[in-house]
């Protein structure tokens, strides 16, 4: 079974801190998560860890993940719901400031406006709804550029997708390759240059539990434009990005189960991108004022020496309970 421990081995340790995983040890043990715990599946064995005396917190990445977790457990072990929720708290991810102002890239808006796409799951990252709406602005005759970071993964859990939409990619890729610069098995100091260079971040994608290209986006001034679902609304916002609005379930989750649920999903998205590219193109200097906002809200949201501040105390108070 997958994200459990079970310490196999004799050694002296005083604390475990694990992500996404039950632990069965003695030790004390704490772990981040990023949806709801157990990992496997929510049961009585894992609640019951979590429960335990050797379990010392569990800490969600988002307030999404910390309302999943506390929801599941009230609707199906509604006798472990206080037990559980004394020992659940959120701390966000980290991400460092890459640079210090919008300034700072160097970059101008009245000239071409780059977007960028990051993320090997293209189609599921709402990869299809940007080709077409960059097509359709691209035709009309914006000065625009389209970078995408990906291999074009395909069938992913949410896009359903197959090989002859990876097919139809790489072929409207190549089509349009003075406007679209396609880059593969690139290292991360390489994405975070071209972002540095890169006027509005994307991710409107139809699942993700937190989005963490939009930090590394954030980080270099980039604004984005994103979807409202899971975290993303924790992160993101019409103040300091784009925000478009798709139906969910009650988790927060982008609907797509059936082929409907996708095509009114995908609609959605491909409506709302182009909705945003006419506001940026009619005033490209609200890129500007975003990216500044989305900087500055990543450096109290992601900053890590107040996270990491946070996890130090859960470790301080664990070890001095076992002292």
């Amino acid at each position: 079974m997958k994200n459990i421990h079970f310490a196999p081995f004799q050694r002296k340790v005083d604390l475990f801190h694990f992500f996404n995983t039950i632990s069965f040890s003695n030790t004390p043990w704490i772990t981040t998560f990023e949806t709801f715990l157990p990992r496997w599946g929510m049961d009585e064995m894992g609640i019951k860890r979590i429960c335990s005396e050797s379990c010392k917190g569990i800490v969600a990445m988002s307030f999404c993940a910390n309302d999943i977790m506390l929801q599941k457990v009230k609707e199906e072990f509604p006798d472990y719901f206080d037990a559980v929720a004394s020992k659940v708290q959120v701390i966000h991810p980290s991400q460092k400031p890459i640079v210090n102002s919008w300034e700072e890239k160097g970059i101008n808006v009245r000239e071409k406006i780059i977007f960028t796409l990051v993320g090997n799951d293209f189609f599921r990252k709402g990869g299809t709804e940007v080709l077409k709406v960059f097509k359709m602005f691209i035709n009309k005759g914006a000065n625009l550029e389209l970078r995408i970071i990906s291999n074009l993964k395909f069938g992913d859990y949410a896009s359903k997708t197959s090989k002859s939409d990876q097919n139809w990619a790489f072929q409207f890729i190549s089509e349009y390759s003075n406007h679209i610069k396609h880059y593969q098995n690139i290292s991360n100091s390489e994405v975070l240059e071209l972002l540095k260079s890169t006027h509005v971040g994307l991710l409107p994608t139809y699942a993700d539990t937190y989005g963490y290209s939009v930090l590394e986006m954030q980080a270099m001034a980039c604004p984005v434009i994103s979807t409202n679902i899971r975290a993303l609304p924790e992160i993101n916002s019409n103040e300091r990005g784009w925000i478009i609005e798709v139906p969910k379930d009650k988790y927060g989750e982008g609907k797509y189960n059936s082929k409907e649920e996708r095509e009114l999903l995908s609609s959605k998205i491909e409506n709302g991108l182009g909705l945003i590219f006419d506001e940026i193109l009619n005033n490209p200097n609200i890129i500007i004022e975003k990216g500044q906002k989305a900087l500055n809200g990543l450096k109290i949201l992601n900053c890590p020496k107040t996270n990491g501040d946070a996890y130090f105390s859960i470790y301080k108070n664990t070890l001095e309970v076992e002292d």
